[in-house]
């Protein structure tokens, strides 16, 4: 027989397992885990394979998708892996919006990121990207949350200004 004389493998309990050949040690029982499939992305090791807990997994998001700014993309197995989402662009701006800084890097958002767009009406409005969609103000039909008057900006509540 091809196993005679090779030891026999150390059966280890629920959940654990080892990952060297031939082990007869309980010590190299460990927990194993098995890596998830990113729907917007690629995982390395590969989805569905076995490794021990806290194995170090890399998520490489597909085009135009990203973690949430400030998160890692190296996560450990177990742990709850980062999501990709897709990323704002703002390049077709309405006539009536400009961004502010006007600034060509702020023409990326990242999901849960915000800018600040001015209306041509001169009101100021926060922009935030959540998962490759932005939240347009309507500049004809919504009351600002802020106005610039003589390079100062003033907050406007109930409709009265606030000096």
């Amino acid at each position: 027989s091809d196993t005679e004389g090779v030891p026999n493998c150390t059966p280890c309990g629920e959940g654990k397992t080892t990952f060297q050949d031939q082990s007869t040690n309980l010590r190299d029982c460990v927990t194993s885990c098995v890596v998830e499939e990113s729907d917007r992305g690629t995982v390395m090791p590969p989805p569905q394979w076995n490794v021990p807990e806290g194995t170090k997994i890399s998520i490489s998001c597909d085009p135009g998708h990203t973690v949430p700014y400030g998160l890692q993309t190296l996560y450990g197995c177990g742990e709850e892996p980062p999501h990709c989402f897709a990323k704002c662009e703002l390049e077709d701006l309405p006539d009536e919006i400009l961004l502010i800084p006007y600034d060509m890097t702020r023409h990326l958002l990242h999901h849960g990121n915000s800018t600040t767009v001015m209306c041509a009406n001169r009101y100021y409005y926060e922009l935030t990207c959540d998962d490759g969609q932005v939240n347009w103000p309507d500049c004809a039909n919504t009351s600002p949350h802020f106005s610039l008057i003589g390079n100062r900006i003033y907050i406007l509540v109930a409709a009265s200004l606030i000096l």
